[in-house]
């Protein structure tokens, strides 16, 4: 990575110093261009007219996101955020009484949310999983919590502060069968998306840190069959 060739493509950098990415990035020349350009080819032909003009654009994005997480162009959804396209995907999952969610210490808040909400209203059981020495999810723990109630393990792979990197790998192996696995995300790009061995899975993450999209380009990237 060429730090003087990224601050040469964000036109932001000339006249600022922007500490903010955890929130928004700057955008890129290239990603500015593609924008501004979308826009002007709506307003000469028509929105639908344009979309389809730009078809072969945007399955290029959708094969380069499935590239990205290791898995098939069918499988990605674009949605306007990533709180919402975790929401989608966390809400498609049937839970009932008894039922249990297990999930880490340092979870999104959003996340949380969904969780509180859906164990309300279905009796599913919320579980949090200690975390080891290094602060990251405790594997062992993980490992004697995990049972036939368990239905769903959501994990932030790495989370929006603290420099955190959750094992989100090492996770996947730990869940008994025909159970969901982990819905991770956020930050993908700077660090090679983990490629994991599941069954199923299910990934959201947003594309306006990392990536430098803008920020109604976020997605939600469901990997496994």
């Amino acid at each position: 990575m060429d730090p003087d060739r990224l601050r040469a493509q964000t036109p932001g950098f000339v006249h600022r110093i922007h500490l903010n990415n955890a929130g928004a990035a700057l955008m890129s020349r290239s990603t500015l261009a593609a924008m501004t350009a979308h826009l002007r080819l709506e307003a000469e032909i028509g929105g639908y007219e344009a979309a389809a003009q730009a078809r072969d654009q945007i399955d290029v994005t959708y094969a380069a996101l499935a590239q990205l997480v290791g898995g098939r162009s069918d499988e990605v959804a674009l949605f306007d955020n990533s709180t919402h396209a975790w929401n989608a995907a966390f809400y498609s999952i049937p839970l009932g009484p008894g039922d249990r969610i297990l999930t880490g210490r340092d979870e999104y808040g959003s996340n949380v949310l969904a969780y509180l909400q859906v164990a309300r209203r279905s009796g599913a059981e919320i579980v949090v999983v200690p975390d080891d020495g290094d602060g990251q999810i405790d594997l062992g723990a993980l490992t004697r919590l995990v049972d036939e109630r368990t239905k769903l393990i959501g994990l932030t792979w790495v989370p929006t502060s603290g420099g955190l990197v959750n094992p989100a790998a090492a996770v996947g192996p730990h869940r008994p069968r025909r159970r969901r696995p982990v819905p991770s995300g956020r930050h993908p790009g700077r660090r090679p998306v983990p490629r994991r061995r599941q069954r199923r899975g299910l990934r959201s993450a947003d594309g306006h840190r990392a990536e430098v999209s803008p920020r109604t380009a976020r997605n939600r990237l469901p990997v496994g069959p």
